[in-house]
């Protein structure tokens, strides 16, 4: 999949994504504004209220279990996890290495997932990161 996650001081949000999950093509979308909410797959996206911790639920989502959860949550139009509270005390994370060296060129976030059914590893590249305060 590759896609892009834009994050604006004033509260906007806009992440659009396209490719492959599952071995199903996908096309996925979520944008917020100051009164508009619309996420999911396809042409018809679900529309409501902005959620009020959306943009903690996916920058913890991001960060402590990578972007592909909150993907495979808009393939079937559902909102990110806990955007209505509590993403913190929801996922803990553990195994942390530093990269050797600088950090240039694109990230790479390497995790296993571990269900009852067995484990998925998954490999998440990020290029073009920008974060300002």
């Amino acid at each position: 999949m590759r896609g892009r996650l834009s994050m604006e001081r004033g509260g906007g949000v806009d992440l659009a994504t396209t490719g492959y999950l599952g071995g199903q093509p996908v096309e996925l979308r979520l944008m917020a504004g100051a009164d508009a909410f619309s996420y999911g797959s396809g042409p018809e996206l679900a529309k409501g209220d902005v959620p009020p911790h959306l943009r903690e639920a996916l920058l913890v989502g991001l960060t402590r279990m990578g972007i592909l959860h909150n993907l495979a949550c808009l393939t079937g139009n559902a909102a990110p996890d806990h955007a209505d509270g509590g993403v913190e005390a929801w996922v803990t994370v553990g195994s942390f290495q530093r990269p050797d060296g600088e950090l240039g060129g694109p990230l790479t976030r390497r995790q296993t997932v571990r269900f009852p059914m067995g484990e998925m590893r998954v490999v998440e590249r990020y290029r073009g990161v920008v974060i300002r305060p």
